[in-house]
């Protein structure tokens, strides 16, 4: 739903700092554009004009519709999905053995644990609309130029509150 949003694209968009990525995650080695079309090619308009990066811009567009919450908030969130979701199966361990409420309270660490290994201490908040926390997954190829690309984007994208993982 997120990326049907014209002004959810914007602030992606707007988060991305293309020389970066190039002076980062490609060592230099590539150019940036700002055109699905690349130069040279029929159609190009060197006129063709995509604002430049600005971190404080994306926020702006992104605090219309998701609020930030701090990483706390979140754990706690992300607990809460969680537990809800694994009621029956804690409930039924719970129940299953005498020792049932000890094995119980050994899943929800796991739970906590699991969470705290997702969360990336580079990301200083989160984006949460109403019952929802913005994510997004980058899927690339199994290379070390695309995945430092990818790991880049990530980072800018993290920086301006969601979630990013990469696959």
């Amino acid at each position: 739903v997120f990326l049907k949003d014209n002004n959810g694209r914007i602030a992606l968009e707007l988060a991305l700092d293309k020389s970066k990525i190039v002076s980062e995650g490609l060592n230099n080695y590539g150019e940036a554009i700002n055109s699905p079309i690349l130069n040279g090619q029929i159609w190009y308009d060197a006129k063709f004009n995509i604002p430049s990066s600005s971190v404080k811009r994306a926020n702006e567009i992104l605090d219309k519709n998701w609020k930030k919450i701090q990483p706390e908030e979140y754990f706690k969130f992300e607990y809460e999905q969680i537990l809800k979701e694994k009621k029956a199966e804690l409930e039924q361990i719970a129940s299953s053995s005498p020792t049932g409420t000890a094995e119980m309270e050994i899943a929800k660490q796991n739970i906590e644990e699991t969470i705290r290994q997702s969360m990336n201490s580079e990301q200083v908040f989160y984006r949460q609309e109403k019952n929802k926390i913005l994510k997004l997954t980058i899927t690339t190829a199994d290379s070390p130029e695309y995945k430092k690309v990818a790991e880049e984007i990530a980072k800018m994208w993290r920086a301006i509150g969601i979630t990013t993982d990469i696959n």
